[in-house]
């Protein structure tokens, strides 16, 4: 419980907002909007990007929301998608199937400056989270020059559901995926609205977490994404090396469609011509329970929403990246020093039996030379091996991205955040899965911020938005990030001390890449 609670506070719940002056208004595509003023920030939340998925609208791609002509005042941020409540890493208060909503920060005053956007996606195992978490507030990122963006995208069976009848009826043979439409479709609504905010829409860098990193890269990776964004970071997330088919079996995993058949069975519908119109009707919590998503062990929800359609996604992002055939952009990937803390709790390995039966599955004759790497010989040192093992799975694959980068854009870099703050020293955790976003937006977790991690802050945010403005995050007056070369493997160590560091676990990763033949 010590652990969960202390990761709820790093990432809150909904909080509400505090009242500004009322900000100057701004017509968008769709009509005209007014928002807040904040410390010299224009403040525009709950800001529609797409029509309800609602009704007959559920499962099918997002469309641009209805236009209207009277000022809508945007000052209140819009439910979260549908999601199960999760104590491990919060959520959302409100939640609504209405949830294609975004939120804009700016402190341009006028549409002709012309400041690099950077677009939030928020993480959470494409089962939960929200855009409108206070942890992402970009206030403070807005200050140093940049637009901020914040979206919410569907989740869990109501953004990822493949079925054989979706894909009849989708005018491009396709189902599942629809989360990732959403964060095309916001792309999409940057391009067209960024400069009424002051934005360049020539110059939008993604940016996310955990399941938002995966997304960042599976962007990256998608036909339907290229030309939409310029500047990419991954944080504590990579390019997937697999994923389902929507419409075949492999000799691992099942297809997505015959997932989503099992779900319509399990919810008492018939695989008949009236399936969609029973599938439709239900509520959204009957799918969720149904579907029984969670986040434990890190990369399963993954494998269990996105899929290979053929459409957005024509081959695992991992084969993009490995082939170069990801967009070729400036990018930024890296991970915490200790990831995999806060997810073995959830993980019923207790046993040095257990565990090396894991790594047995996982590495086959190789297993000796992975015992070596985590070695165990009681029970009591299973959790600390399996949370070093866990997070080698993420700045592994980081590091195989970052490779895989450089080889098609020398503009790569990565990162290891290693900050532990003292409120969080003895509880275990290590930095762990999470602990750099309050330094990434200047927001300060509960427990607030010494002066220490103010100017670490500071740092981070001068790097993420030198990065967003020019491709490069190095500037005067920090120390210096070198590019990414796959030879030395450097990566910079943020931390109150900021170093550079090479090689990081290099026996542990090129283990992993042997065992998958690369």
């Amino acid at each position: 419980m010590q652990i969960v609670l202390g990761f709820l506070l790093l990432v809150p719940g909904h909080a509400s907002v505090s009242a500004g002056e009322l900000g100057a208004q701004v017509r968008i595509r769709s009509g005209p909007i007014t928002g807040e003023q904040r410390e010299g920030v224009r403040v525009f939340r709950g800001v529609p990007y797409a029509a309800p998925p609602v009704g007959d609208l559920r499962w099918r791609a997002p469309v641009p929301p209805q236009p209207w002509t009277q000022p809508r005042a945007m000052v209140e941020f819009a439910p979260g998608c549908p999601q199960k409540p999760d104590e491990l890493f919060g959520g959302p208060k409100e939640t609504s199937e209405d949830c294609l909503y975004l939120n804009v920060w700016t402190a341009a005053q006028g549409d002709d400056e012309k400041r690099p956007v950077m677009m939030w996606i928020h993480g959470g195992g494409f089962v939960q989270g929200a855009g409108s978490l206070p942890s992402y507030g970009g206030l403070r990122l807005a200050q140093l020059g940049v637009v901020v963006v914040t979206i919410n995208y569907r989740l869990g069976p109501l953004g990822f559901v493949a079925h054989p009848a979706l894909t009849a009826e989708s005018p491009n043979h396709t189902s599942g995926n629809y989360g990732l439409l959403d964060q095309i479709l916001a792309l999409k609504w940057v391009q067209e609205n960024a400069a009424a905010f002051g934005g360049d829409p020539g110059n939008v860098t993604i940016f996310g977490e955990s399941a938002g990193a995966v997304s960042v890269c599976t962007l990256m990776a998608s036909p339907l994404a290229r030309g939409l964004f310029h500047r990419a970071i991954a944080q504590s997330g990579a390019a997937p090396p697999r994923l389902r088919y929507r419409d075949r079996d492999d000799d691992r995993l099942k297809s997505a469609e015959s997932a989503g058949v099992e779900l319509s069975r399990r919810l008492g519908v018939s695989d008949g011509p009236e399936a969609l119109l029973a599938l439709r009707a239900l509520p959204s919590e009957a799918l969720l329970d149904a579907a029984n998503l969670s986040v434990g062990i890190p990369g399963a929800t993954t494998q269990q929403t996105l899929c290979i359609d053929g459409y957005v996604l024509t081959e695992a992002p991992g084969a993009a990246f490995a082939a170069g055939r990801q967009a070729d952009v400036p990018f930024i990937a890296g991970t915490c020093a200790d990831e995999g803390t806060i997810f073995t709790p959830r993980i019923p390995i207790l046993t040095v039996r257990q565990f090396r039966g894991a790594l047995t599955l996982v590495w086959g004759r190789n297993v000796q030379q992975a015992l070596a790497l985590y070695p165990v010989n009681s029970d009591t040192e299973v959790p600390k091996a399996l949370a070093t093992f866990l997070g080698d799975g993420f700045l592994c694959e980081t590091r195989t991205a970052c490779r895989n980068m450089v080889a098609i854009q020398p503009s790569t870099y990565r990162y290891q955040f290693s900050r532990i703050h003292p409120a969080l020293a003895t509880m275990g955790l290590g930095c762990f899965h999470g602990s750099e976003i309050p330094y990434v937006f200047g927001v300060p977790p509960k427990w607030g911020f010494s002066p220490q991690d103010t100017r670490l802050s500071e740092q981070v945010m001068g790097y993420w938005t030198r990065f967003a403005r020019t491709g490069d995050p190095n500037g005067e007056g920090v120390p210096e990030w070198p590019r990414y070369a796959a030879d030395t493997d450097p990566y910079l160590v943020l931390d109150t001390q900021i170093t550079v560091g090479h090689q990081l676990r290099r026996q542990a990763c090129d283990l992993r890449a042997a065992a998958r033949g690369g």
